[in-house]
């Protein structure tokens, strides 16, 4: 069964070069490495190195003119080949040269859609890391599945059922995924809850989902590039800024949870930004981009999810 590894990138030019290292090191056999280029240019220390990449037949490298990290991975993930998709970060180290294979395991069941491996999140390289993590199941039971995904503790090491998925590292079948349209593209720039949101739609759609530990990584979170909201020059808009948060926050919010959701996802993201708050003079700015991407979540919860391929297989 072939395997497409999708990764979306911007601004880190030495990290995605790794990460794409560390896949074409698998013992898997039969995979490509789609990489969703969102920069412009390369720099030339770098550029050569990229090059000397695409040598590799496994690996498609295409050029996403439009900012934004959901088109990119809807971009990729149109032109893949594989059956089943696994989509990972620009800023990860995987050691493990079966992660691959160990994700790939699991469709062995015909009755598992996706599976969410186990992320560590850690500012070094420092496979001791991987240590950390509860060494016991989650109690799920109770939790409705909307809520699952922002609970649950990725660093588990424990193997269960559970309604999570997370673009640092996860999988899904093609076929699943594109029978509910993949990712919302109404998420848009740099965009947070779209793992979620698609993984809540795929659950209630009937299908499992697993966590899987043994499809381990670190993820760095690299301060430097990606599309954070937090970097001063962010191209983003207020309004682009906060309709993720909106989105996630009225189509899934759950009672006991919406405080929560307002203040986390939405609130935290623009208004009480750090830059904004140190540059109050744009809170104005950043409170009408609020309001303006309130009414605009409202008409696309109220549409529906948006997808370039829809019902697509």
């Amino acid at each position: 069964m072939k395997a497409s590894i999708i990764i979306p990138t911007i601004n880190r030019f030495e990290l995605i070069i790794e990460t794409v290292m560390y896949i074409l090191d698998q013992d898997y056999e039969d995979f490509e490495v789609i990489v969703a280029d969102q920069n412009k240019n390369w720099p030339n220390e770098f550029e050569y190195l990229r090059k000397k990449i695409l040598d590799d037949s496994r690996v498609l490298w295409i050029n996403i003119p439009t900012l934004g990290v959901v088109g990119a991975r809807q971009q990729a993930s149109a032109i893949s080949s594989g059956k089943v998709l696994i989509f990972i970060d620009d800023d990860v180290i995987i050691k493990d040269d079966g992660f691959v294979a160990k994700h790939m395991r699991n469709y062995k069941d015909e009755n598992i859609a996706a599976v969410c491996g186990r992320e560590v999140v850690s500012r070094s390289a420092d496979i001791h890391a991987l240590a950390q993590g509860p060494e016991y199941p989650i109690e799920v039971d109770g939790i409705p599945p909307a809520v699952q995904p922002l609970t649950f503790p990725r660093n588990s090491k424990v193997r269960q059922e559970v309604c999570t998925f997370c673009t640092c590292n996860s999988s899904v079948r093609r076929e699943n995924f594109m029978e509910i349209g993949g990712f919302d593209e109404n998420f848009q720039g740099a965009s947070y809850g779209d793992d979620y949101d698609f993984v809540i739609r795929l659950h209630d759609s009937g299908k499992k989902i697993i966590f899987d530990p043994s499809p381990e990584l670190i993820h760095l979170q690299a301060k430097a590039g990606g599309l954070r909201l937090s970097v001063q020059s962010s191209r983003f808009s207020e309004h682009d800024k906060a309709l993720s948060g909106w989105i996630f926050l009225l189509r899934h919010g759950q009672r006991g949870w919406r405080l929560y959701l307002l203040w986390n996802w939405v609130l935290r993201r623009t208004v009480f930004l750090k830059w904004n708050l140190v540059h109050f003079w744009r809170i104005p700015i950043a409170v009408f981009g609020l309001g303006k991407a309130y009414f605009s979540a409202r008409k696309a919860v109220r549409a529906g999810p948006r997808s370039r391929f829809s019902g697509r297989r």
